[in-house]
């Protein structure tokens, strides 16, 4: 879920975790909001339908709660990577 959550790019995963603790069909909308402005990424929440709408957005809530954490600094001070 991580890769395809790094697909849409962290303002539309906060709008997605957003629209989870909303309800239902705002957070299918956000879904397929992302999905048709990132057409050529192929994001798949489902992970190939493995994922039913109820467990998608408990998980995609739940993660994007840290998702920050995952974010790497790009580089530090002196231009090194962390």
């Amino acid at each position: 879920m991580r890769a395809e959550l790094d697909k849409a790019g962290r303002g539309n995963i906060k709008n997605l975790a957003f629209s989870a603790k909303k309800s239902p069909a705002d957070f299918k909308t956000e879904q397929e909001r992302i999905k048709a402005h990132q057409t050529e990424k192929k994001i798949d929440f489902s992970l190939g339908g493995l994922l039913g709408d109820k467990i998608q957005r408990k998980l995609i809530y739940d993660m994007v709660l840290v998702y920050d954490l995952w974010f790497e600094r790009k580089e530090t001070d002196r231009g090194n990577p962390i």
